[in-house]
């Protein structure tokens, strides 16, 4: 190409055995090839109609309607910035603005967007919050398939030779100023634009909502699934939306959803209450909480203490203090996590499930296994699974054996037995 020749000299087409142009849509890397010229002629930056490629022999640029039909290619278009800015709500909770206005690097403190850590698969994004005059965030670790790090490194990537030939330091760019043939920053209405398309996308979202859902209602609808998930924890829910309990409840978590949430607070008392005066007797919270097993009363007493804010109130450390001379010592164990170890301790939960379901007249704790009990083993099973599905960065590592040991376990041709139930049922039946 650099000395004229513009087609393929290996490729004869048509009755006339043409050789076709390396750009043409007959070529079968014509889009390639175009593409690649851009990339490497022009640094994979394209804000003029007028560039060298856009000749009437290119007929990729004339049959795909022009340049921004070419540019979805190498660069980054409407559509593509408004799917990964949804995504980046949703995940980390950054308001609108805040997002829209965010710098690869801020001009006025210095700060990075995104910043490596000692660890390479976990990341630092600041964004910074003008109207509150400080800077939000958090550490983001790197996903499998994807997550905030990836989205971010994404758009940076496809902005980056604008950002490099023209010395912008904005995240959001595009070729918004035609007339010109300027990149700009993209524009709130740019960008609402963009977001409309991309809802419109949604298959079957119109059966959902009866209007149109606007990015800051992306924003809202982030804080009340953050707020499911944490069971309507509103401390995590306004440090995910980065404002405080009191803002967040008032301005994203509607009344109906707070007034289950006040419910649930008062039956969660109602129940500490119930557990703390019957600690001497748990048959009689079992009774009074309707619980189907004491298995499930200890858990649930349990779990209580393992609450720090809970352990905090009058009424826990009462209770804590009546049974701390009963209470046993914690046990410190080292497990080897294997496939193979993570595949059999999952079957014998799904096993212990089948039990209460078809046999509840049976005492689990009554069921031996290595001098232990069947709850002890259940136990250390919950606490694995508990460490290793909370994306813990410490047990990173052992993600892929968690991973394999669970593929495994739903293997058919995985076969493992447990004689102590065996026996057990025998002499039972």
């Amino acid at each position: 190409m650099n000395a004229g020749i513009s087609v393929d000299p290996e490729i004869e087409l048509g009755r006339g055995r043409n050789h076709p142009s390396l750009f043409s849509t007959s070529h079968p890397d014509g889009l390639s090839n175009l593409v690649g010229w851009v990339v490497h002629e022009e640094h994979s930056v394209l804000y003029d109609r007028q560039f060298t490629g856009a000749s009437w022999s290119n007929d990729y640029y004339r049959q795909d309607g022009g340049l921004d039909r070419l540019r979805r290619h190498f660069a980054l278009t409407l559509d593509v910035a408004a799917a990964a800015f949804s995504f980046l709500v949703l995940d980390r909770g950054f308001n609108v603005e805040s997002l829209q206005n965010a710098h690869v690097k801020d001009p006025v403190t210095g700060t990075i967007l995104l910043a490596p850590t000692d660890d390479q698969d976990v990341w630092r994004i600041t964004l910074p919050k003008p109207r509150a005059q400080k800077e939000i965030g958090g550490l983001a670790t790197v996903a499998q398939d994807m997550g905030a790090v990836e989205v971010l490194q994404f758009v940076h990537r496809l902005t980056d030779p604008w950002r490099k030939t023209f010395g912008l330091e904005e995240l959001w760019l595009h070729h918004g100023d035609r007339r010109n043939a300027r990149i700009t920053l993209m524009s709130a209405t740019a960008f609402k634009g963009g977001h409309r398309r991309f809802m419109d996308r949604i298959p079957g979202l119109d059966k959902l909502v009866s209007g149109h859902v606007s990015r800051a209602d992306i924003r809202v609808l982030s804080g009340i699934c953050k707020w499911f998930e944490t069971g309507g924890d509103m401390v995590k829910t306004a440090k995910h939306l980065h404002n405080s309990p009191a803002v967040a409840i008032k301005n994203y978590i509607p009344a109906p959803l707070r007034e289950a949430f006040y419910a649930f607070q008062i039956r969660k008392f109602q129940t500490l209450t119930i557990m703390a005066a019957t600690t001497k007797d748990r048959g009689l919270a079992k009774r009074a909480l309707r619980f189907g097993s004491m298995e499930q009363v200890n858990r649930a007493f349990d779990s209580m203490l393992a609450n720090k804010a809970l352990a905090q109130s009058s009424l826990i450390k009462a209770a804590t203090k009546a049974t701390s001379a009963a209470t046993p010592v914690r046990e410190r164990l080292t497990v080897l996590l294997s496939a193979r170890n993570v595949a059999v301790m999952k079957r014998l939960s799904d096993v212990a499930q089948s039990l209460r379901n078809d046999r509840p007249d049976i005492d689990i704790e009554a069921l031996q296994a290595r001098g232990r009990s069947l709850p002890y083993w259940l136990d250390l099973w919950a606490v694995i699974k508990h460490k290793m599905s909370n994306d813990d960065y410490r047990y990173r590592a052992l993600t892929s054996i968690w991973k394999d040991g669970l593929a495994l376990s739903d293997d058919p041709s995985f076969t493992v037995a447990f004689p102590f139930i065996e026996q057990f049922l025998e002499r039972t039946a």
